[in-house]
This record gives C-alpha cells, structure tokens and sequence, in this order.
C-alpha cells in the first residue's frame, strides 16, 4: 500500500470492525509516510509491515523494484508479502489478501465456509454482458485471494512470487497482464484450488449492473439476487478533497466512461462508502493535519 490508499484501507478496516468477526489486519506499507502515520493512528488488530522489513527477507524482490512503478511493484510484492506473514508466524494457518480499496458490507464468514478446506481462493469476475470486454484482464480478480499453509497453498504461493518477481507490469503480453492473468493457470496446475461462488462475495463496478439489489427491511444488509452483499472493489472510485465553501468532498463513482452505477447502487452501496472515507480522512487528519494523499482537487 502507497501513501495515495491510506484513507482508503482506513476504510477497510473499519468496515471489517463493524462485521464482528475478529481479525488480524497486515498492512505492507510501501513508503515511509504511509507507515508512520498508520503506527501514529493505532488501529486496532492492525500491525504495520514497512517495506524495508519485506526487502529484507526477499532480496529478490528487491532487485526488481527499479523496474517497476510504484503500483507494479505492490503488484509483484504480493505473494512475497503473504509468504513473509507465514514464515514469520508459524501459527498462521491461513491469509487472505485484500486490495486495501475494498470494503466489507457485511461478515466474510460465508467466504470461509464456502472455501472449507480448500487450499487456494480464487474469485472470479462475473462479468455482467456489457464488461465482457474485461476478460483480457483475466477470468480471475487478484484484489482477494486466499491461501491456507498446506503443500498445495505453499507451491501455488511460491509460483506466483517467482513468475511476478519475472514479470509484473501495468499492460497486456501475451498470456501475461499485471499479477492477475496468472491465476488462470491455478485451477489446472495446483490442486485444492476453489472458485468463489457467493454473489456478494467479490463485487465490484465490472458486475454488479446484472444483480437485482435491495435493501433488506431497511435495516441496513443489502443483497444481490437475495444473496448478502459481503464485499465491494471500489476499484477506480475518484476521491476529491473539499472545496472552501464546502466541508464534505464530492466523491465520483469511478475515473472510467463505461461505468456510471444506478441511482440505486449509488444510494445504496457507493453513498455509505463515500461517508467512511470522509470519516477516514477525518481520523488520519487528526494525526497529520494536512496530509492528502490519494484525494484529487475538487471540481
């Protein structure tokens, strides 16, 4: 995580807070500031990795850093992270990544259940008919994936860090893009490999225009064709700093033309999230007043 997705895993974790299952929140902090202004904040079950600490273990890792931008490199850093986490702490018996711009609308239990024993997590797209164009990006989204400590989990981890260390880039190749079109080659080539099913369990703007939303009685838990709404991407949403008239900002929905949500989605799913953001940004101001990362100039 860069400096810019501060106000955003802030975010994060707040909504995992609100979800009442306990949890132990990693942040791999890849500049200084990001990691003394979150150690300065103390959320809480949330224990900050500095990059330095990373490097250090995987030289690697490191040799490649200069090649990449900023958000190629936290795209190639994945797998190593997740196996630093597991070398470091015997008693993990299982991570899950999380891009630090989703936010959890209700408890990832499900997500769990649904994943049993299985050994890698996967979460496909689902594209809805008018975003099939994304497939070239991959089946698979690598904004949540999980990995339990087993024979299988373990080899699938290590492959990945060693084909991300070998190319990792912002652009389309071949059978190559980014760290995510790696993943196509998962279900085939590891064993233990399960494709997540729920509706709500990964949404974002690439899918959620096919499913039916409610708001279940008013009391706060949306569905998507009856199924709950566990996690959204708010992949590519635009957040803007305040204007001197104007205390609270005026968030966008997304920096792309294909995607406008509904009144409804945006009622219902992009208005909550906006408001946790604002408190966000209250919450890190608090201990850096000015700071501003990730937060564009207002209209």
């Amino acid at each position: 995580m860069t400096s810019d997705y501060l106000f955003r895993f802030v975010a994060l974790h707040q909504s995992l807070v609100r979800s009442c299952v306990p949890f132990r929140l990693h942040a791999f902090c890849f500049d200084g500031r990001v990691a003394r202004i979150l150690r300065r904040i103390e959320l809480p079950s949330v224990h900050v990795v500095s990059l330095s600490e990373l490097e250090a273990v995987d030289s690697e890792l490191a040799s490649v850093r200069r090649d990449r931008t900023a958000a190629e490199y936290c795209q190639t850093a994945k797998a190593s992270a997740i196996l630093h986490l597991l070398d470091r702490d015997p008693k993990i018996g299982r991570v899950t990544y999380l891009d630090a711009d989703l936010f959890f609308f209700s408890s990832p239990a499900p997500i769990f259940e649904e994943m049993g024993d299985a050994s890698i997590l996967i979460t496909p797209h689902h594209f809805s008919p008018e975003f099939q164009g994304g497939l070239v990006w991959g089946v698979y989204n690598s904004g949540l994936v999980g990995f339990r400590r087993d024979a299988n989990g373990l080899e699938c981890l290590h492959w990945w860090r060693e084909r991300c260390i070998e190319w990792c880039y912002l652009r389309l190749e071949g059978e190559r893009g980014a760290d995510q079109k790696y993943l196509e080659a998962w279900p085939e080539r590891f064993g233990g490999v399960h494709e997540l099913q729920h509706k709500g369990g990964h949404v974002g703007p690439w899918n959620v225009t096919q499913y039916r939303l409610e708001d279940g009685n008013g009391d706060g838990r949306l569905t998507l064709d009856g199924a709950s709404l566990i996690c959204f991407h708010f992949q590519g949403a635009i957040l803007r700093r305040p204007t001197l008239r104007r205390r609270d900002a005026v968030h966008e929905p997304h920096s792309l033309p294909y995607f406008q949500p509904s009144e409804r989605v945006a009622e219902l799913i992009y208005t909550p999230y906006f408001a946790q953001i604002d408190r966000s940004v209250e919450r890190v101001r608090c201990k850096r007043r000015f700071f501003r990362a990730g937060l564009t100039p207002p209209h």
